[in-house]
């Protein structure tokens, strides 16, 4: 019953996630080629407290991959809007960037991360941040984006968050107990114009997840 209850929750996290065509890497599918073997994790959600902004986290981990060519375990994020207001939020595009994600084993050691991993957190401050909606509305209005990277999220409803998946953002080379690190942010538009939005960016408390990662087809 419990996996059903997650695969139903991926399952809306998915269409959330095609329905704004949201995209969580600005890299090739070749360097996806790069992971090697297939992983897969115990599949469970984690709550987190709901902070003062009347906002709250939750966290899936599936080994069903939700995008073509993506490598179980795969993690979601999500953001949920616990106000009585109606948000205008970023979509979750390229989200590993803006993000903070780490892997660390039982010895407390950082994971190695892939080509595609190295791009992790390399727009946590407001600057890139900046830069990155405005590298976006550009290619809308190019043509090259279907949208300008924003979504409406009512009072209940996901106001955005992050999906990656690990072994194509670590190296993962043993089964075993691993501990993933995340801390990620809200980022609103707040007024101004979709070329120059006001931004406000409500970063989350750090969450910490114990995760079990092992061979597909051997049980622990």
């Amino acid at each position: 019953m419990k996996n059903q209850l997650i695969s139903l929750m991926f399952l809306s996290a998915f269409m959330l996630y095609t329905s704004v065509g949201i995209s969580q890497s600005n890299l090739s599918v070749q360097k996806m080629q790069e992971v090697q073997g297939q992983w897969v994790a115990e599949e469970k959600e984690v709550q987190a407290k709901k902070d003062t902004n009347g906002l709250s986290c939750v966290f899936y981990i599936s080994n069903r991959p939700l995008n073509s060519g993506q490598t179980p375990p795969v993690c979601i994020l999500h953001i949920k809007n616990m106000t009585t207001n109606i948000l205008k939020c970023w979509g979750g595009f390229y989200g590993e960037t803006y993000s903070k994600i780490e892997l660390l084993n039982t010895n407390g050691d950082l994971i190695k991360k892939t080509t595609e991993g190295k791009g992790i957190g390399t727009r946590v401050d407001d600057v890139k941040i900046r830069e990155m909606i405005d590298e976006r509305y550009k290619n809308y209005v190019e043509g090259h984006s279907r949208t300008p990277g924003y979504i409406i999220a009512r009072p209940g409803e996901n106001a955005g968050g992050i999906m990656f998946s690990i072994p194509q953002l670590f190296e993962i080379k043993t089964a075993g107990e691993y501990t993933l690190k995340i801390q990620t942010c809200l980022i609103q538009s707040i007024g101004g114009e979709n070329y120059n939005p006001n931004l406000k960016i409500t970063w989350f408390p750090e969450l910490v997840v114990p995760i079990q990662i092992h061979p597909e087809g051997v049980t622990r």
